[in-house]
């Protein structure tokens, strides 16, 4: 149940300097619980809402004016009695139709807070929520006391070579060794033989040497040499003459009438003149004589001979030629011939013998500084 009151009201009223509005007209509505309902009418004309709203019902007013601030509810018992206030009575009309649903007005302000309601009951434990970001490190604590040596590990295989390094200085020279012993003084076998006469060498003959120089362990038995100790020997000779046939003069060293390997020589041939002096001064004027066939032929050999060979020096030149040892003033010696040991008799090689022991390690030297 509700009463409507009119009433007017100055734009310098109380009541209207209390709502902040201006003069108007104000309908109040009172409710059996002793709230009441102000509304501007005044306003609501002014309103965008009363401007675009043709169709307008009691309902729809009161409706905007609560949701515009235009109309206060207030909870204050009403004024009947009130002289300023004309009562409108008459039965209440049937409820009219439902007006169009208005436009949202805008948001009241926000009523004062109320008081604090009691706590409410604590709720079922929520699902466990996902883990959150690892956190940085903390700081590195203290070390800690050091443990007990572990048993030893197995020896690991052995790594490869390591580069050579470079090589150290030589170290210091050492200290000469004493001398050794004097050895056996070694005795040598030689002849030596020559001739300065006229002589003719048959063809196959053998050279004769008219005079001898020094002489050891060989022996001179005509126109041979018997050697006295076997060895390696050192034979040497040389031959001047003129063949009785032309082409040139061939002699060989010969061992018990053998040719010697190696030991034979040829001369080469010599057409042009032979100066000679025919006199011993050195004021002599030396005689060209006429184109001579005279040659000369030089031999050396190495060679084992044994003890009683005989050595002899042999003409074998071409065509059965006999040689013509000339005797001259100037070129006194035409033949010769040289024998020597220089060695021990020397066979083929003998087997190689064991390896003799390993000698001491000689002392490190001192190792060089590290290069740059």
């Amino acid at each position: 149940m509700r009463k409507r009151k009119r009433q007017e009201r100055d734009a310098e009223s109380p009541d209207a300097a209390r709502a902040g509005e201006g003069a108007g007209i104000v309908f109040t509505d009172y409710f059996l619980d002793g709230r009441s309902i102000e509304v501007n009418l005044r306003a609501l004309e002014s309103s965008p809402y009363m401007k675009s709203t043709s169709k307008l019902t009691g309902f729809s007013v009161l409706f905007f004016a609560l949701s515009t601030g235009l109309a206060g509810v207030a909870t204050a018992a009403p004024a009947p009695n009130n002289k300023k206030h004309h009562e409108v009575g008459g039965p209440t009309g049937p409820t009219g139709p439902t007006g169009p649903t208005g436009s949202t007005g805008p948001q009241g302000a926000t009523g004062v807070s109320g008081s604090n309601g009691a706590t409410g009951a604590t709720g079922a434990n929520g699902a466990t929520g996902a883990n959150g970001a690892t956190g940085a490190n903390g700081a590195t604590g203290a070390n800690g006391a050091t443990g007990a040596m572990g048993a030893g590990g197995a020896t690991g295989a052995d790594g490869a070579t390591g580069p050579t390094g470079a090589t150290g200085f030589a170290g210091p020279m050492g200290v000469t060794g004493a001398t050794g012993a004097t050895g056996p003084e070694v005795v040598s076998d030689f002849f030596y033989v020559y001739n300065t006469s006229d002589e003719t060498v048959a063809s196959n003959g053998l050279v004769t040497f008219s005079s001898a120089g020094p002489v050891a362990g060989i022996t001179a038995v005509g126109t041979g040499f018997v050697i006295g100790t076997s060895g390696t020997y050192l034979l040497e000779f040389h031959v001047r003459g003129t063949p009785s046939a032309a082409g040139p003069i061939v002699f060989q060293a010969n061992a018990n009438t053998v040719q010697i390997p190696g030991a034979q020589y040829s001369s080469d041939i010599q057409p042009v003149p032979v100066v000679i002096s025919l006199t011993a001064p050195a004021t002599a004027v030396p005689v060209a004589t006429t184109a001579s066939t005279t040659r000369a032929v030089n031999g050396i050999v190495t060679a084992v001979l044994f003890a009683g060979d005989t050595v002899t020096l042999q003409n074998v030149s071409p065509l059965l030629s006999s040689v013509a040892l000339p005797a001259e003033p100037n070129s006194p010696v035409n033949a010769s011939l040289r024998i020597e040991r220089i060695g021990p008799v020397t066979g083929a090689t003998g087997v190689t013998g064991a390896t003799g022991p390993t000698g001491a390690t000689g002392p490190t030297g001192v190792t060089g500084a590290t290069g740059p």
